[in-house]
């Protein structure tokens, strides 16, 4: 046994139902389960989903550094060149400590989206038209689920910290990803 409460080795039968699903729905696959990367365009939307097993590395309050092996799962939409340098992230407390000594972000005029992200970009007005009231809406459900929704490096991803045993999971992380694409303004 590993970290987790079962066997995370090679699972034939969760590989061949990622692989089943990825045939049903068109998409790429490789891998073997836990370890899955599937490839597909959903509503015109190039999208990725991949799991994998990361290292995490922190200190504690000695200086001692400590790490554990997490799962990771992210569904994300690289390089749209026509994001530009735009940066949406959740807001942090780092972020909210610099705003206070007068840091600038963009505020897009929908409540719940100015109150939960930061927004970073070099062209206000490119920023504004992007993030068009339904892709804001579209974020911010996402976030409420508990998961992180991002745009940087021109890419818009979609994480969850954890393994997804069910191909269900991944569907549902590519779907609320080509949502929040598809509503990005052009």
């Amino acid at each position: 046994m590993g970290l987790f409460s079962r066997d995370t080795s090679r699972d034939p039968e969760r590989t061949w139902a990622f692989a089943q699903y990825a045939v049903k729905h068109g998409l790429t696959h490789e891998g073997l389960f836990p370890e899955v990367r599937m490839e597909t365009s959903l509503d015109g939307v190039r999208v990725r989903f991949c799991q994998w097993e990361a290292e995490e590395t922190w200190r504690d309050s000695d200086g001692d550094e400590h790490s554990t092996r997490v799962w990771r799962a992210e569904a994300s939409v690289y390089d749209p060149a026509w994001l530009g340098d735009l940066f949406v992230d959740e807001q942090h407390l780092v972020h909210r400590a610099a705003c206070f000594f007068g840091a600038q972000d963009i505020a897009v005029g929908v409540p719940a989206f100015d109150e939960a992200f930061v927004v970073k970009c070099s062209d206000e007005a490119r920023a504004r038209r992007l993030l068009t009231a339904k892709a804001c809406e579209a974020m911010v459900a996402v976030w409420r689920e508990g998961h992180r929704v991002r745009i940087a490096n021109q890419r818009v991803s979609y994480a969850y910290g954890g393994m997804l045993e069910d191909p269900q999971g991944a569907d549902v992380m590519l779907r609320a990803l080509t949502w929040v694409v598809a509503s990005l303004g052009r």
